[in-house]
């Protein structure tokens, strides 16, 4: 039902999987020790706490930029890239300060001259941001 637990469920599950993102972040660009350092400071930090019991849309946007992040780092498929891409085109209505990772994420790709991963990255983008749309205009 509609009560306060059920309105600081999303940003509270939020909360610890950005602390978990921000260790497995941590311990891929350094080592294990500095992800936990990363991870322990995310969890004392006093806007961090105060802000995973309110419903407020920049806790769900962090954790969303951390998975775009930490795939970003995994060199694995070519397809991620569409991935990353439906995933800020979904953050996107949620807070438009997410759409700045296509234009870092693209510009690194650039800059290591893989074009056909910039293509991934923007159709992830633009089919889930119109499929997104399509979506809130069938419920209203």
């Amino acid at each position: 039902g509609a009560n306060h637990y059920a309105a600081i469920l999303i940003p509270f599950i939020s909360t610890i999987t950005t602390i978990t993102l921000v260790y497995l972040i941590g311990n891929k660009i350094a080592n294990e020790r500095i992800g936990l350092l990363a991870a322990f400071l995310l969890a004392i930090f006093p806007l961090n706490i105060r802000y995973s019991t309110m419903l407020e849309a920049d806790v769900v946007i962090s954790s969303m930029m951390g998975i775009c992040y930490l795939l970003y780092l995994s060199r694995f498929k070519d397809s991620k890239y569409f991935l990353i891409g439906a995933i800020i085109g979904v953050g996107i209505f949620i807070k438009l300060f997410i759409g700045l990772l296509i234009l870092l994420f693209s510009i690194d790709l650039c800059r290591r001259k893989e074009f056909k991963n910039v293509s991934f990255l923007f159709l992830g983008f633009i089919f889930y941001a119109f499929f997104s749309i399509v979506l809130i205009s069938k419920l209203f």
